[in-house]
């Protein structure tokens, strides 16, 4: 089965609730702010990895994000639904063969 990797650009107040993120492959670069992911602290210009699902809390400014996923096919959007999050998906390309 073809994957999809995929990046959004998440932007999460200092209010927003956590998310949790299910299992994929994905990386996670703070492009302003701060936030933990998966228990660590992240700041501007680092990057969190890894593929379990992962906990992403805003810092007290609040956070930005570009999150990039590999995700299977047909698996749907992957958008962060909240109060105080603005989720939007810059690009999504299909991998493999067609």
């Amino acid at each position: 089965m073809a994957q999809v990797l995929r990046l959004y650009e998440d932007t999460l107040s200092s209010t927003a609730e956590p998310v949790e993120l299910p299992p994929l492959p994905r990386m996670i670069f703070v492009v302003h702010g701060a936030a933990t992911i998966g228990g660590r602290t992240v700041s501007d210009g680092e990057v969190w990895h890894g593929e379990p699902d992962v906990v992403l809390v805003p810092g007290a400014g609040g956070v930005t994000t570009w999150r990039f996923e590999l995700a299977p096919e047909g698996a749907g959007d992957g958008p962060l639904l909240a109060i105080g999050i603005r989720s939007q998906l810059k690009i999504a390309a299909r991998l493999g063969r067609p």
